[in-house]
């Protein structure tokens, strides 16, 4: 993660998000499937009261964990596994 200049904090973010999962799930995350992902995710949302943008980086540090360190695809499959809800528009909403 130092090779590709990621910041302190990010470096940080991207091994304490994964580390929580792994926690959570009480199993090595190879061993992690998209269901517990889901309900991992469900339970910092609903019980941690995560807020939005706390979500989009738990999902993308979770995502960057499978993605660079184990099985490459083995969770992304053609789609995102894990989806980022759109956030609904909260003033005029201008289409171009």
């Amino acid at each position: 993660m130092v090779i590709e200049n990621l910041s302190p904090r990010t470096i940080t973010s991207y091994l304490n998000d994964p580390k929580r999962l792994i926690e959570y799930c009480n199993k090595p995350p190879g061993q992690i499937n998209k269901e517990e992902i889901y309900a991992f995710l469900v339970y910092e949302r609903e019980v941690k009261k995560h807020s939005r943008s706390t979500m989009h980086i738990n999902v993308n540090d979770i995502r960057f964990l499978y993605k660079n360190f184990l099985k490459p695809g083995c969770l992304m499959g053609s789609k995102r596994a894990v989806s980022l809800a759109k956030q609904p528009c909260a003033g005029p909403c201008f289409k171009p």
